[in-house]
């Protein structure tokens, strides 16, 4: 098989951004739904089933021997710090994943942002075992001289979340997708 390739199929440029979306670039870097899956499972459900048992516990206690015994706060203390310690790795580990490098592709017509999206579908459909990378969206948009190296290993695992997007501060159309994760192939 030849190399793979992604046709230039429109001229773009990256899409500046603002102020707004620099500082939240900043300070909002972790996924809402890392921190939602975090919070449920990593600190409402074994709070809630503690509370369970401990509920279960002094009732039977109360049943039995007509009194509850003082719950030994030392096993609790040390089931939540091991929790944090958990979320500590997790966080430490996805910092070390964290890819700063993608912007949008802007500076586009509207006819030139449904052909990169059109290229990248065409390009994905013909090698359906691969991800299409950060990489693959700027030489469709023409934007070949961009690329840095971890462009390649950055990208999607299908199109869902692309779509052409009009600004009207720029007066042009641009790519809007999600942030992009480290890609399951290396290739260039």
């Amino acid at each position: 098989m030849s190399e793979v390739k992604t046709r230039q199929v429109a001229e773009g440029k990256k899409k500046k951004k603002g102020t707004i979306s620099k500082l939240a670039d900043i300070f909002v870097e972790e996924d809402i739904e890392d921190v939602k899956r975090h919070i449920i499972y990593d600190v409402l459900i074994p709070g809630a089933k503690e509370l369970t048992a401990s509920c279960l516990n002094n009732a039977v206690n109360m049943i039995f021997l007509g009194s509850t015994a003082p719950v030994k706060m030392s096993q609790d203390v040390g089931r939540y710090t091991g929790a944090f310690k958990n979320a500590a790795k997790s966080q430490a580990a996805s910092a070390v994943k964290k890819y700063s490098g993608y912007e949008e592709v802007g500076g586009l017509t509207k006819a030139g942002a449904l052909d990169v999206i059109d290229e990248l579908i065409r390009r994905n459909v013909m090698y359906e075992d691969e991800d299409i990378t950060v990489a693959d969206l700027y030489m469709a948009a023409g934007m070949e001289a961009q690329i840095r190296h971890t462009d390649y290993n950055w990208g999607w695992e299908n199109l869902d979340s692309f779509e052409a997007k009009y600004d009207p501060m720029e007066e042009s159309w641009y790519i809007k997708t999600n942030k992009p994760k480290p890609v399951s192939k290396t290739r260039r």
